[in-house]
C-alpha cells in the first residue's frame, strides 16, 4: 500500500474541508427557509390571536431617521 506524501495529505484535508463547507452552507440555507416559514406562521397566528398586529412606532437614529413600526406581540416589522 502506497503511503501518502505530506503534500497529498494536505490536499486531501483541504478537499474534506471544502466538502464540509458545502454541506454546512446547504444546511444553513435550509434553516433560513425554515426560519422564514416559521416567522410567517407566527405573524399569521398573531393576527388570528389578536385580530391584528399591535404596532409600536420607533424612529431610526440620526437627523433624518425614518419611522418604523414593530408589533408588540410578534415582532413583525413594518416601514
Amino acid at each position: 500500500m502506497e503511503q501518502l506524501t505530506e503534500h497529498e495529505k494536505l490536499i486531501q484535508h483541504q478537499n474534506e474541508i471544502y466538502q464540509l463547507q458545502t454541506e454546512y452552507n446547504l444546511k444553513l440555507k435550509e434553516l433560513e427557509v425554515k426560519c422564514k416559514e416559521i416567522k410567517h406562521k407566527i405573524h399569521e397566528n398573531c393576527i388570528k390571536q389578536h385580530g391584528d398586529h399591535e404596532w409600536e412606532a420607533f424612529r431610526e437614529e440620526g437627523p433624518y431617521g425614518e419611522r418604523y413600526y414593530i408589533c408588540k406581540n410578534c415582532n413583525a416589522e413594518n416601514y
